[in-house]
């Protein structure tokens, strides 16, 4: 059986960087860049966490994102922007607009 190692808590993000050009292929996606908070959700053994880019909690301001991710009922961190609103169509693009708060972009980054 192979052994699973615990994610650390705090996990610093993921970030972008810079590049003269744009990958291409099947295999890459682009999205529009909503502005919000830069949010890991870390969840392990019924605990959900979840943290700032800058690494402080921010556990207790997105109940909501709390237990959604607790339904999951899964250890994992996932790594994703919150931002305020609900998504529109406009023309090709998704914008958001004024609601609840919603979780955006949100991608699997590990057990």
């Amino acid at each position: 059986m192979p052994v699973v190692s615990p994610v650390p808590y705090p996990l610093p993000p993921m970030a972008a960087v810079s590049t003269g050009e744009l990958p291409v292929g099947a295999k890459w996606v682009y999205e529009p860049k909503f502005d919000g908070f830069r949010c890991l959700a870390h969840a392990a053994s019924g605990r959900v966490r979840l943290q700032s880019r800058q690494l402080r909690s921010l556990t207790r301001y997105f109940p909501e994102i709390v237990a959604a991710v607790a339904e999951l009922g899964e250890d994992v961190v996932l790594d994703g922007e919150l931002i305020w609103g609900s998504c529109c169509q406009v023309g090709r693009g998704f914008w958001p607009r004024c609601g609840s708060i919603v979780a955006a972009h949100a991608s699997f980054r590990g057990r």
